[in-house]
C-alpha cells in the first residue's frame, strides 16, 4: 500500500501489508515500515481504495471470530471451576495411592 496522508513521514512511499484489522469500525492495515518495524495506520490513510480491498464488512468480521473475549473469559471460570472439582474428587486418586491408604489403616 501506499500512503496517502499528506506530511505523512512516509507520503508516496509503497509499504508491505503485514494484517489488518478493524477498530472502533475503521479499517487499520499493519504496515511494514522501511526499518522492518511494524506500524498500525490507518487505511484511509493509504490508496487501498483503488486497490482490492479485504473483507471490511463488520458481518464478515462477525463470521471470522470464534468468540467475543467476554465469551472466553467466562468459558475459562467454567473450565477453571471444573478443573478443580476433578482434582478434589476422591475418584481421581490412582489405585495406587489407595492401596497405600488401605495399607496404612490396615497397619493403624
Amino acid at each position: 500500500m501506499t500512503i496517502v496522508r499528506s506530511r505523512h513521514p512516509f507520503e508516496g512511499r509503497a509499504l508491505d501489508v503485514l494484517g489488518w484489522s478493524e477498530r472502533r469500525g475503521r479499517l487499520h492495515l499493519l504496515l511494514v515500515l522501511p526499518d522492518g518495524t511494524r506500524s498500525l495506520v490507518p487505511a484511509d490513510w493509504t490508496d487501498l481504495s483503488s486497490a482490492q480491498r479485504p473483507i471490511s464488512d463488520a458481518a464478515s468480521v462477525q463470521r471470522a471470530c470464534l468468540a467475543s473475549c467476554d465469551h472466553l473469559l467466562r468459558a475459562r471460570l467454567v473450565v477453571d471451576a471444573l478443573l478443580q472439582r476433578t482434582e478434589a474428587s476422591p475418584a481421581s486418586a490412582t489405585p495406587n495411592q489407595e492401596d497405600e491408604h488401605g495399607a496404612a489403616n490396615e497397619i493403624a
